[in-house]
């Protein structure tokens, strides 16, 4: 695993271009086997339903490779999307899912199925991720599946934003979303885990819907024991991206190097997985028509981008162990190429436990700093 780490950094690293090695240029490992982090569950993305000439690209075997075997993903996020089912229902026991509507909108809930049957042919154990952006709209207060325009909450409250569920359909919205974990499994592919928001504390011109602190503890707890009932208790709920970890700024960044790896998709994942500990990594979309911050490729394309992600995607497969290393960061001089910090190197004078701009901890617990790299930008996560 440590190695698969290593190997990813010094790849990215090489391939950007401007930066050049030479003979000094060794970076310093520490590894430390006996302190064990998170199990890797794996990666995967969503994707844009909406448009016809993507589902048919969904629909194609070739893609269908390109997702599971060329990338390497393991994973999918599926919308729950509110419009399967439009008909208001008083009585929450009587929402099921023989009456949802998967081809409403050219078949917009349609193709998640289709896509996650193709991936699944070729690796059984992808792993399927629903989300509900918004439940459908008779069960919100604002009778629509999305706001007139965006807005956010704070976690205590909701202020003037209608834009929520109603608490007379708190059961609605659960039986609804237990109905679609029903349906998936009858359609063989089966929900891995479900999430009943999205950005819980967004309201946006798009469908969503806001929870607050409160609201949403309460709707966490009545969806799991409806699942338990149900008999869809190996059934995880997911945490919204308020809750786990998200790009708000540049979504997982441009494509063309040296983007990818300065402050895109390289570090993102990076980040993610030893800042932050995730053990699965599901961003946006995985294609547009066009080179976009918020996917992964140009429709069947690869782009320095997607390379990027595969460093990752490709050989951190579900069940690594993530164990301890410690590198040494770069010294970067004005010769423009990355190489190990000098023994001698002092920050400018500045106040004592302060951090001196453009510098960052030479290793966790130390007192020495340590210049940081704007070529390679990694360093600077190790602080």
């Amino acid at each position: 695993m440590c190695v698969g780490f290593i190997g990813v950094l010094m790849a990215l690293r090489i391939a950007t271009g401007p930066v050049t090695a030479d003979a000094g240029s060794v970076v310093e490992v520490t590894v430390d086997g006996a302190i064990r982090h998170q199990t890797i569950e794996g990666f995967g993305t969503c994707l844009i339903a909406w448009a016809g000439r993507f589902r048919d690209l969904y629909r194609t075997e070739e893609f269908h490779k390109i997702y599971v075997e060329g990338i390497g993903c393991n994973m999918l996020r599926v919308n729950m999307w509110g419009p399967t089912f439009e008909k208001p229902t008083e009585d929450w026991a009587q929402i099921r899912c023989e009456d949802f509507d998967m081809s409403a909108d050219g078949g917009r809930p349609q193709i998640f199925v289709d896509f996650g049957r193709g991936i699944r042919r070729l690796n059984p154990d992808v792993k399927i991720i629903g989300t509900a952006w918004s439940p459908p709209a008779w069960m919100k207060v604002n009778q629509s599946i999305t706001d007139t325009q965006s807005g956010a909450i704070r976690a205590g409250g909701y202020g003037s934003n209608n834009n929520r569920v109603d608490p007379k359909y708190f059961k609605h919205l659960c039986k609804w979303m237990v109905e679609y974990v029903k349906l998936h499994d009858r359609q063989g592919v089966p929900f891995y885990a479900v999430s009943p928001g999205n950005e819980v504390q967004f309201s946006q011109s798009f469908e969503s819907c806001v929870w607050d602190g409160k609201d949403f503890a309460t709707i966490v707890v009545m969806l799991r024991e409806m699942l338990d009932a149900e008999g869809y208790s190996h059934v995880k709920i997911f945490g919204p991206e308020t809750m786990t970890s998200h790009l708000y700024e540049g979504g997982t960044g441009d494509h063309d190097w040296p983007a990818p790896i300065q402050k895109g998709i390289g570090n993102a994942l990076h980040n993610a997985l030893v800042a932050g500990n995730c053990s699965a990594f599901v961003p946006w979309q995985i294609t547009e028509g066009r080179k976009s911050i918020h996917a992964l490729m140009v429709m069947s394309e690869y782009t320095p981008k997607t390379y990027t992600a595969m460093h990752y995607t490709r050989f951190l497969r579900p069940g690594a162990r993530r164990i301890d290393a410690e590198w040494g960061l770069c010294w970067y001089t004005d010769g423009g190429t990355c190489r190990p910090e000098p023994s001698s190197a002092t920050p400018p004078a500045n106040r004592p436990g302060d951090r001196p701009r453009g510098w960052v901890r030479a290793r966790r617990g130390e007192t020495r700093w340590q210049r940081a790299c704007p070529l390679c930008s990694f360093p600077s996560s190790a602080s």
